[in-house]
């Protein structure tokens, strides 16, 4: 009761009629069944290879298998790296992303053959956990630490890099094609990635990262895409197994085929249907006869063209968790095969073209899964227009920090699985990259009063930055009654507010609409207009000067009137005999 046994069944060749024949080798079907008293307890159904007596030529296999990440939250980062690592959107992603790294180093780690494609953010992530601080444990029961438990991955994964073909992604792991449909600065965005890929040393993929091949989503790339990474640097992608199918063939032809672009030819690298759904989705009950369906299949291959090598690829999609016993062992019994050789993948990118007749690939096609055009767009102008602020300080440095990763996130691949979580990420990502340029703001006002034919405007800014800031103050009038002789540049320190004053003339009068923007030094934009109303009234100032000088002229005209009145004092008081006397000459003095 509840054992288990291991039972050797040797079967004489001739009892099956299988041939001698040195062409007669390959795959044989066969079934294994267990009765008791004449009742099946189970069977199996399975393959028996019989191996070929001559040399064979082996056909190429070469296998390649994502390391990639789960969604993540752009605004939480760990550690301090070149590029902050953002952190997986939660708990449970994180550990599901851990035990699915786990599953493929298990797999691959002894297999220096089989190619990885990186996204370096998933590389960052453990690094920063390995230098990080030590957390208590996840459980009472749990004897390894996060830092200790990434210390080890990194050790792993450094290990089983040795000898092996390593392809560093752009960083997050960009959708090439829903950048490629955007037309929003694509190429701006896919490069942005690939420098942060290669800003710091990073553990397995390198400095500097090799990063000519590209891996779009989806299992047929359109042309767009496959433009975008040819423009991007990249010499070869890899491709689902419904592209550029082979037509009119009677065997499997090589994994390989060229797509021309206007950046030049592209090696795409087929993944063959069967190979790779036999890895990613066995049907077999146990290892054993999952690698024996393996060998079958590859012997299939084999036999075709016994005299024609030929070069195919395994290529699991992103995501894949594999069974590690079941794929380990079909990789062990394909590396042992004697009609099988398994070969990097840098051996296909450099194989010829079979030169075969294909299916094309659409020259464009827009997943329902891929980030709208329109977020994209917001996403780039909203980092574009913080490069701009950030010129009008010092240390530009401390206002783009992070910003290039948080650009990144929800353009990931891994968020096409959840289109609303990816739209909240958008806004939140849109939001905290345009924050900053609140800090530098006009003051609003009132409407202004302008009464003299020229002079300069006030305009009162505000600088909450904790570095000083230069800035132009442009104002444009609305129509021609107001004309403005300049910008006026301004430097604000840190955590203050001033006034700017406007050169103007006016040549009318009339309310005036006028737009107030603030530039930076080079002239570009930095804020959305402010608008405020203007009264001229420059008739006001020749008006207001000839009221002026008529009651100066008035008060002249009294002061002299007064004063010839005031001559007249001589005469208070006197008698009228006196007064007579004055008014008569004859009786004045000689």
């Amino acid at each position: 009761p509840r054992a288990a046994a291991d039972v050797e069944v040797r079967v004489p060749a001739a009892s099956l009629r299988l041939s001698a024949s040195a062409t007669a080798w390959g795959p044989r079907g066969i079934a294994v069944e267990v009765t008791d008293t004449g009742q099946r307890q189970g069977l199996d159904r399975t393959f028996a290879l019989w191996y070929p007596t001559e040399h064979v030529t082996p056909t190429r296999i070469s296998v390649v298998v994502p390391l990639t990440g789960d969604p993540v939250d752009p605004t939480v980062t760990n550690g301090s790296t070149s590029a902050p690592a953002p952190a997986p959107a939660s708990s449970s992603a994180r550990t599901s992303q851990l035990a699915r790294l786990d599953n493929l180093l298990t797999v691959t780690g002894d297999r220096p053959a089989v190619g990885w494609v990186v996204d370096p953010a998933l590389l960052a992530t453990l690094a920063d956990d390995a230098a990080g601080p030590d957390p208590a444990p996840a459980s009472p029961t749990s004897s390894t630490s996060r830092r200790a438990a990434a210390q080890d991955r990194i050790a792993a994964l450094t290990r089983a890099s040795a000898g092996r073909d390593i392809f560093a992604l752009g960083w997050l792991d960009p959708d090439l094609a829903a950048l490629a449909h955007s037309g929003a600065g694509a190429g701006a965005v896919a490069t942005t990635a690939l420098r942060l890929t290669g800003a710091g040393p990073l553990p397995v993929i390198g400095s500097p990262p090799r990063t000519d091949v590209a891996w779009p989503a989806g299992p047929v790339p359109d042309r767009t895409t496959v433009e975008l990474a040819a423009k991007s640097g990249a010499r070869a992608v890899i491709v689902g197994a419904d592209s550029l199918a082979a037509r009119d063939l009677t065997y499997t032809p090589t994994g390989r085929a060229t797509v021309p672009t206007p950046s030049g030819d592209v090696a795409a690298l087929v993944a063959d249907p069967i190979l790779t759904n036999l890895l990613t989705d066995p049907t077999e009950s146990s290892p054993a006869t999952a690698a024996q369906r393996m060998l079958a299949e590859s012997a299939v291959v084999a036999h075709e063209r016994p005299s024609d090598p030929r070069h195919l690829l395994l290529a699991p999609p992103r995501g894949w968790n594999p069974d590690a016993a079941t794929a380990a062992a079909q990789l062990a019994a394909l590396a042992v095969a004697p009609w099988v050789s398994l070969a990097p993948v840098s051996a296909l990118i450099g194989t010829a073209d079979p030169s075969v007749d294909r299916t094309s690939l659409p020259t464009r096609a827009v997943a329902p899964s891929e980030l709208p055009a329109a977020s994209i767009e917001a996403l780039h102008t909203a980092r574009t227009d913080l490069t701009t602020f950030a010129s009008i300080v010092p240390d530009p440095g401390t206002l783009i920090e992070g910003a290039d990763a948080k650009l990144l996130a929800p353009l990931s691949l891994a968020w096409r699985a959840d289109a609303s979580g990816r739209a909240g990420v958008v806004r939140d990502v849109v939001a905290s990259l345009t924050h900053p340029r609140s800090a530098v703001s006009i003051v609003p006002g009132s409407v202004r009063n302008l009464i003299s034919r020229s002079g300069t405007f006030p305009v009162g800014l505000r600088n909450d930055l904790e570095q000083p800031v230069t800035i132009r103050v442009s104002l444009v009038p609305e129509n021609r009654s107001l004309v403005v002789d300049g910008t006026e540049t301004v430097t604000m320190p840190a955590s203050s507010q001033l006034q700017a004053r406007i050169p103007f003339h006016a040549v009318g009068s009339g309310d005036v609409h006028v737009a107030v923007t603030l530039l930076a030094p080079d002239g570009a934009a930095i804020s959305a207009p402010t608008r405020f109303t203007v009264r001229v009234r420059a008739d006001w100032e020749n008006v207001g000067t000839a009221v002026v000088a008529a009651v100066l002229g008035l008060a002249f005209v009294f002061g002299i009137v007064r004063t010839i009145r005031r001559g007249q004092t001589t005469r208070r008081g006197a008698s009228e005999a006196e007064i007579a006397k004055i008014a008569d000459p004859r009786e004045l003095p000689s």
